[in-house]
């Protein structure tokens, strides 16, 4: 995961991660900007009795709510972005102004169990992007889940699929955060 983000105490930036198992997960934490712009991180591991918890609780949000579909796009596809990619599926979610914060659920369960490689985009306005991340994900059994604080009006969650059309098939769930 790439990200990029305008102002991180504004919009911080949020996320559960689970590791394939079997593999011993590794977390690596840099950034590429100018000694001027710090980053601070915090990272939390959680017994295995609360990391259930939690896939219980993602799996039980992802399937009570509605989701989006993002295809792939054709082989003819023009890139974009700096890391390339096809022209896939673009979705874009309007977030209502009285919300205030929401949790974006990607997965490929449902859609053939594949990886999923897209773009996150959070805007405040047309094309004001606020926080950017280039993702990819291992597939069915690595749901994807982040937070995106949306402090005012005009916020919108835009996602493009960055997979060809065969086997770019996933969705997504967007859930108003209470928590």
């Amino acid at each position: 995961m790439s990200i990029d983000m305008e102002n991180g105490a504004i919009t911080p930036f949020r996320s559960v991660l689970k590791f394939k198992k079997g593999v011993g997960p590794v977390l690596r934490v840099i950034t590429t900007d100018q000694v001027e712009f710090p980053m601070e991180a915090a990272i939390s591991v959680p017994s295995k009795e609360r990391s259930a918890a939690i896939g219980k609780s993602t799996q039980a949000l992802f399937d009570a709510a509605d989701k989006l579909l993002v295809q792939g796009g054709d082989i003819q596809g023009k890139p974009f972005g700096k890391s390339g990619g096809v022209g896939g599926a673009v979705r874009t979610y309007p977030i209502p102004t009285e919300v205030e914060a929401i949790q974006v659920i990607c997965w490929s369960r449902d859609t053939g169990s594949k990886s999923l490689k897209c773009k996150i985009e959070l805007l405040q306005g047309p094309n004001n992007v606020k926080q950017n991340y280039d993702l990819q994900v291992s597939g069915s059994h690595q749901p994807y889940t982040c937070v995106f604080q949306c402090p005012g009006p005009g916020y919108q969650i835009r996602i493009k699929n960055k997979k060809f059309v065969e086997d770019g098939l996933f969705q997504v769930a967007i859930i108003p955060y209470n928590g």
